[in-house]
């Protein structure tokens, strides 16, 4: 992109050069041969002005094109930084269901609910703003790791397992969408 308007008019200057020297001087050339009564100074001004308007045209055109592309990629991180702080309030919600300890057999369910709830918005979510691959990554997990302090209920010690690999692997995605956007990882 051209930054200050010397340069602009330079760049119209180069391609107004090259057009008369070059690509105008066949059909003015012939327009002088066709009509031989029209003074020739008349042709070359006309040839000068047309150049002119066409390469400041093409300097606009080229400009208007990179700065539509400029600001589409500044629309586009906007959103990207938006989806990914949608994505740390997951990751924070996560984080409190995994720090909730189940000690009484009423909660079990409760937290198995909380869990299936949040893993279901994160799909969702990956699904919809992302794409399916990335959201079957996050979702599925072959076998989760086992955790001692919920051995004594297991519907909650498998939901809570499955949802610390779901959430290392969101801290994970988080964490490369962010250096994908240049961004200060957060750890």
């Amino acid at each position: 992109m051209v930054e200050d308007f010397r340069a602009f008019l330079r760049v119209i200057y180069s391609d107004w050069v090259a057009f008369v020297s070059g690509s105008f001087t066949v059909p003015f050339l012939a327009a002088a041969i066709l009509f031989p009564r029209e003074p020739v100074p008349n042709f070359w001004g006309m040839l000068a002005a047309l150049a002119g308007f066409i390469a400041a045209l093409r300097a606009w055109q080229v400009e208007h094109k990179q700065r539509l592309a400029l600001a589409a990629r500044i629309v586009n991180r906007k959103q990207q930084q938006e989806m990914l702080d949608e994505l740390s309030k997951y990751l924070g919600r996560s984080k409190s269901l995994l720090a909730q300890p189940v000690t009484d057999q009423h909660k079990v369910q409760d937290y198995v609910d909380g869990v299936n709830d949040l893993c279901r918005s994160v799909l969702a979510f990956l699904a919809t703003n992302y794409s399916i691959a990335e959201a079957n990554t996050w979702y599925s997990v072959s076998e989760p790791p086992y955790y001692p302090h919920m051995t004594m209920y297991p519907a909650a010690q498998k939901a809570g397992a499955l949802l610390a690999v779901r959430h290392d692997r969101l801290a994970d995605f988080i964490r490369f969408k962010q250096k994908d956007l240049g961004l200060a990882v957060e750890s």
